[in-house]
């Protein structure tokens, strides 16, 4: 699968470049931490500049109708995938087409050849990110910038989803869905940075931003052949210094620095699966991956100082 990621492309033409000959998923780590380390330098710089008004109007209002929905969300993909594994075999999928060679399956997790699942580790944790994805719909009642938060939930549960749906089977076609919603999550996160900055300075695109969101998944989807990961991070991080830059705060940016933290030991474990043969390393990513987007998503929320977020929250609500 790895040779299905454009950044494991852009990762040997490094190599190439500064000839050199690094494993790529070494290399990948290295430039994470490098990443890191800017990341952080900058916003160092920024803070010379920036208040850093990190108070925060939190809503934790999550009734006990919504923790179903996020447990619903979370254990139901499990319950369903288990009745059928244990019901059913391969052959199960056989119907939904060609299925990749093993050679690009980016895990040293044994293959249960005969059962309806062939990963179970990484099909169950897939979990983390439909919980993560129903946790950004709920959320997206008690924040400002709800329509692209609400997107961002969907996204996120699809992802979950069709990461269920991958794992289990190795079908290409659900290997095409779990792309577009791998890139199309990152991207989503962006774009809520982006409406969150927008809205702070009264330019309510909201609308907009999710529509063209909506038309990007129907022209991705068509063509896509492999996840854009590395863009839609890079993206993600540009959208975040818009955030800070255009309210003028940097917010309590340790959720942000712990979002990378996580995302940085979910690539080492992921790793480890690859080239030294941990089993759990993927399952482990899916658990940093989500936790990441979770974390970042609450610090952009505290980038919007109290009085300012509460304003809006009851303008926007009208």
């Amino acid at each position: 699968m790895t040779k299905h990621l454009e950044t494991y492309d852009a990762l040997k033409q490094i190599n190439t470049l500064l000839k050199i000959n690094i494993n790529e998923s070494l290399l990948l780590i290295v430039i994470c931490i490098f990443l890191f380390i800017f990341y952080f330098l900058l916003i160092q710089l920024l803070s010379l500049f920036i208040e850093n008004d990190n108070i925060y109007l939190l809503r934790w209002n999550i009734s006990g109708n919504q923790m179903f929905f996020m447990n619903f969300f979370a254990i139901s993909p499990m319950v369903v995938f288990y009745y059928l594994n244990n019901h059913y075999n391969m052959f199960f999928w056989k119907k939904y087409g060609f299925s990749l060679n093993e050679k690009y399956i980016s895990s040293s997790e044994k293959k249960h050849y005969s059962k309806l699942i062939h990963y179970p580790y990484n099909t169950y944790s897939s979990s983390c990110q439909t919980l993560a994805g129903s946790y950004f719909i709920i959320k997206s009642f008690y924040v400002i910038n709800f329509k692209t938060t609400f997107l961002l939930g969907v996204y996120t549960t699809a992802l979950g989803l069709f990461s269920y749906l991958w794992w289990s089977s190795n079908k290409l076609i659900f290997r095409k869905y779990d792309h577009v919603f791998m890139e199309l999550h990152c991207l989503s996160l962006g774009i809520s940075f982006i409406s969150l900055a927008l809205l702070y300075n009264q330019y309510n695109l909201e609308t907009t931003l999710t529509l063209c969101q909506i038309l990007y998944f129907i022209i991705r989807i068509k063509n896509i052949t492999r996840a854009k990961i590395g863009l839609s991070i890079l993206f993600v991080q540009i959208a975040s210094i818009v955030l800070i830059i255009s309210n003028m705060n940097i917010g309590y940016i340790m959720l942000y620095y712990l979002g990378l933290i996580s995302i940085t030991l979910g690539i080492i474990f992921k790793t480890f699966d690859k080239h030294y043969n941990f089993k759990y390393g993927t399952a482990i990513f899916h658990l940093c991956a989500a936790l990441t987007f979770v974390l970042c998503f609450e610090w952009s929320q505290t980038v919007i100082n109290s009085h300012k977020q509460h304003s809006l929250y009851h303008h926007n609500n009208l």
